[in-house]
């Protein structure tokens, strides 16, 4: 009975078929209601034909699947490019996002689902190609301004549709990392002389980068495990840097050459010792205070690369308050102590 179908009415009434199928799918697409049951009477009667035999196969693929795909992707090369010049790149991406969303609802609906069709997957390659792909360098290049307005929901969506394109995330990955790197340096070097005077505001200065780039990575990308590795190479970078706050560290004691060393360790450090001696910064906090403070300056510490410098400093300052007698809270040197055992 198919057989017959196939070659005695099938194969004159395909073309008129298809293409009644594909208008009633651009007319869904355009925003008016269609009856779905004809697109999907279509399929149907394509995936029956392909159970004929092995060579039958071809049918649906080679007429219903191959018409749905091409005609999927030339009805939105037109429109994109118009929609990019009228609204711009920015609303594009929320755009994208949501046709994306949409082609994938409506290609399970209409295309054959079977694994041995592979149809969905099929169309949502071409589609990402069409919609993502194909404007990469549109979408990466609105990346720094965004970065700059810190503008996290529009990093968001930039970020999902990068992210279905793994080779390109690296790309992202790179921009984000020099942008954390140079905001924070020039917020360094801007504040530089009020920091190099007092401990506190440097480390709170630290403190409040790390926060502001963690806080941007979560909100925009997902603490995706990558971005979280570029905010740490980016803030090492800031935090190791010796253009602002450098000192030089003798390599020997009788070769007379040194080497040059952020003053970081040197400053946490001292900062340590103004939190655990008796000191005015030490009587105006509580004790949670001071401890979360100590915290503080280990999560800094962390991406200090001479610790041994730090460990240096900070030991002459203990024994200095364990001969003054000017420890504030022996607990708290114990607990400080114990934490940078670890």
């Amino acid at each position: 009975m198919l057989e017959t179908w196939n070659s005695t009415i099938y194969e004159s009434i395909k073309q008129k078929l298809l293409d009644s199928a594909i208008k009633l799918i651009q007319d869904e697409r355009c925003g008016q209601v269609i009856d779905s049951q004809l697109v999907i009477g279509v399929r149907e009667s394509c995936v029956n034909l392909s159970t004929l035999s092995e060579k039958s196969f071809r049918i649906y693929v080679d007429n219903f699947e191959k018409a749905y795909i091409e005609s999927t992707e030339s009805f939105y090369r037109i429109r994109i490019d118009e929609y990019i010049q009228k609204h711009g790149i920015r609303s594009y991406m929320q755009y994208a996002l949501q046709k994306l969303a949409e082609e994938e609802t409506r290609a399970v609906r209409y295309l054959e689902t079977q694994p041995e069709f592979n149809s969905v997957p099929k169309l949502m390659k071409v589609c990402l190609k069409t919609f993502v792909v194909d404007y990469m360098d549109h979408i990466l290049s609105e990346v720094p301004r965004l970065l700059h307005e810190e503008d996290t929901n529009q990093l968001r969506l930039c970020y999902e549709l990068v992210n279905r394109v793994p080779q390109e995330i690296d790309r992202l990955l790179v921009l984000l990392e020099e942008y954390i790197r140079q905001t924070g340096l020039k917020d360094i070097r801007t504040n530089a002389e009020i920091m190099l005077k007092d401990a506190d505001k440097y480390v709170c200065r630290l403190l409040n980068l790390y926060v502001r780039f963690s806080r941007m990575v979560n909100d925009a990308f997902n603490n995706d495990p990558h971005f979280l590795t570029a905010r740490d190479k980016a803030y090492q970078d800031i935090v190791n840097n010796t253009s602002v706050f450098v000192t030089e560290i003798p390599t020997s004691v009788c070769s007379g050459i040194s080497r040059v060393e952020s003053r970081c360790p040197e400053l946490l450090a001292s900062y340590c010792d103004m939190l655990l001696r008796k000191s005015p910064t030490n009587r105006r906090l509580t004790t949670d205070e001071i401890e979360q403070k100590l915290r503080n300056v280990l999560l800094v510490l962390k991406y200090v690369n001479s610790k041994d410098i730090f460990m240096r400093v900070h030991k002459s300052h203990l024994t200095r308050r364990l001969i003054l007698e000017t420890s504030a809270d022996n607990e708290m040197e114990e607990l400080m102590a114990g934490r940078l055992r670890k």
